[in-house]
């Protein structure tokens, strides 16, 4: 809606990342055909892959990446719900 592209996100996710308390960031942008693209880091002691995997995606231990065949705001709230049960051990 704003005119942003993707190339305007890149490092979004490192920033929100570095906050001292942020243990999984999650950064999710919604293409023109409402699907979603999630990209997931973490800090240690969390793996974000496994969470990544579980909607088809995957990646790295502290950086991974999903493709959700879902508009933004229902792709954030499985995030979120995911996110929030990694978190929880």
């Amino acid at each position: 809606r704003i005119g942003a592209d993707e190339e305007d996100t890149e490092g979004v996710i490192d920033h929100i990342r570095d906050v001292e308390t942020v243990q999984i960031a999650i950064f999710v942008r919604e293409s023109v055909e409402g699907k979603s693209r999630a990209n997931l880091r973490s800090k240690e002691g969390y793996d974000v892959a496994k969470l990544a995997a579980r909607f088809g995606g995957g990646g790295h231990e502290h950086a991974a990446g999903a493709s959700l065949d879902e508009p933004l705001a229902a792709a954030c709230e499985k995030l979120v719900a995911a996110a929030l049960h990694l978190l929880e051990g």
